[in-house]
């Protein structure tokens, strides 16, 4: 009597590889779980975290790139004006985080 079953072989273990998994999962979701729901559907196909990442950076890479050159415009254009010199210094400091910010 002939058995209609076929016999996988088994998946080998990789410790470096289920290592890496975790990780990836984990990381996976710590991205999803802080993305906005219309911005989870752009990446609802990502197998990966990577995956998730570069689809992101690349939706996202034109916007960060008009605010860089719109707070380099600010920057080329500030005058102190009647501002106190603190104040000064704050608006160069904010303007320097959101163009760190920018990318």
């Amino acid at each position: 009597m002939e058995s209609n079953h076929v016999t996988l072989p088994q998946r080998q273990k990789i410790p470096a590889y289920d290592i890496w998994e975790t990780q990836d999962n984990l990381i996976f979701s710590c991205i999803n779980s802080s993305l906005s729901d219309e911005v989870l559907a752009q990446v609802a196909h990502c197998s990966t975290s990577a995956v998730v990442w570069l689809s992101l950076s690349s939706a996202f890479v034109s916007q960060s790139r008009a605010k860089e050159v719109h707070v380099c415009s600010q920057l080329s254009t500030l005058r102190k004006g009647n501002q106190s010199v603190t104040e000064y210094f704050m608006t160069i400091k904010h303007l320097t985080d959101e163009l760190a910010i920018a990318g």
